[in-house]
């Protein structure tokens, strides 16, 4: 081979050997280089979201106007505090009728989807308890009632304890000694109520008298003023009541007079006369009730509760009540709110005919208070026999 061939034989050799480390140097580039992402994954239009848990529906029944009736506002207030609630919804009827006539009603709720059903005033017990037997799958709760079943519980309050506190309030506060009330029916719930207001005013003032006057109504303005009036002619001049409205209030109010407000802080109603009120927090019983039936519990067959649990208690006192009276209210709010059952159906308890009706010591029984019809000692008037 001549020298020429030899050296272009070695330059060829040469430039193969460069090709060759450029290639490799690439392939390890290449190998060297950070993997690709994976690709984003848009969700497919075929997916869906679980549904949102069903709430749990509750109905009202209301046989007066929020609007009008005292005791219909209580119990609004309560339906207003379950909305606060978590997954519960809470609607309500207004100015259902009365007796059989809500039977319409209860049926139209137990068929639309509600899950509890909430009767509010005894005027609708028999059709809610019919009701009840009907749709066995609903949950009933009615306010007072008497009768229960698998499906129907009952509830109500002491609300006795923050009206014998007023009691002890009208009496330390009036000048005379005659307290008026202002009632509704002669049923045991409003016998209990009046007994017990009156035993409050005796505790202050022994000498104290309250004289009733029957409405047979339960909101009945014109015959409410008329009797209202007709107490503050016979020389009371504290009025108490129980009604759904403050048309007592008022008539006191425009005579000078004070009064005690019922259900509701009805001092708005009646500035210058409301000394204080009992009332009702319904809230305490149906946040409650309504918590363990959304747990899959039931309630109680039968709530009674008092200021113990918050469930009754006494508006702020008017600043005409004298300091002496504050306090020993104070001290006595304190006893009840310390008590399992209200301490004060306790004997010696006379009636109005001067006869004896529990020993001293001795409290009244739950089923005694539930079927009381006489009135304590100190009481003007009588209790109507229809």
């Amino acid at each position: 081979m001549t020298a020429i061939n030899r050296l272009a034989a070695s330059l060829m050799v040469r430039r193969l050997l460069i090709l060759f480390c450029l290639s490799v140097s690439l392939i390890l580039v290449g190998c060297a280089s950070p993997p690709l992402s994976p690709p984003t994954i848009s969700p497919s239009s075929s997916q869906t979201l679980s549904p949102a848990p069903r709430p749990l529906r509750v109905a009202f029944l209301y046989f007066g106007k929020v609007a009008d009736s005292n005791w219909t506002q209580a119990h609004e207030q309560g339906r207003l505090a379950l909305l606060a609630l978590p997954g519960i919804e809470a609607d309500s009827r207004q100015e259902v009728p009365a007796g059989a006539a809500a039977l319409p009603t209860l049926r139209e709720l137990a068929t639309s989807d509600y899950d509890v059903i909430i009767s509010t005033s005894l005027a609708f017990q028999e059709a809610t308890w019919k009701v009840a037997e009907e749709f066995p799958q609903v949950r009933f709760l009615q306010c007072d009632g008497s009768r229960t079943s698998a499906n129907l519980s009952t509830y109500f309050g002491w609300i006795e304890e923050p009206l014998y506190l007023a009691g002890m309030v009208a009496a330390g506060t009036s000048r005379s000694g005659k307290l008026g009330f202002v009632a509704a029916f002669p049923i045991s719930e409003v016998i209990r109520n009046i007994n017990a207001f009156t035993l409050g005013a005796r505790s202050f003032n022994p000498q104290a008298t309250v004289q009733v006057a029957w409405c047979l109504s339960w909101d009945d303005r014109v015959i409410e003023r008329q009797k209202a009036t007709e107490l503050l002619d016979a020389g009371c001049d504290v009025i108490a009541q129980w009604q759904d409205n403050g048309e007592a209030l008022l008539v006191a109010q425009e005579r000078g007079a004070y009064g005690i407000g019922i259900h509701t802080d009805m001092s708005a109603v009646a500035p210058q006369a409301v000394l204080t009120s009992a009332v009702w927090n319904w809230s305490v019983y149906y946040t409650q009730a309504i918590q363990r039936i959304r747990e899959g519990d039931a309630p109680e067959a039968d709530t009674r509760q008092g200021m113990k649990q918050g469930l009754v208690g006494l508006t702020p006192l008017s600043s005409v009540v004298p300091e002496a009276v504050r306090n020993l209210v104070e001290a006595k709010m304190s006893d009840l709110r310390s008590a399992d059952f209200p301490g004060i159906f306790v004997g010696p308890l006379i009636d109005q005919q001067g006869a004896r009706r529990v020993e001293e010591g001795r409290q009244m029984t739950f089923s005694e208070l539930q079927m009381v019809d006489w009135f304590v000692q100190g009481i003007i008037g009588e209790i109507p026999s229809d």
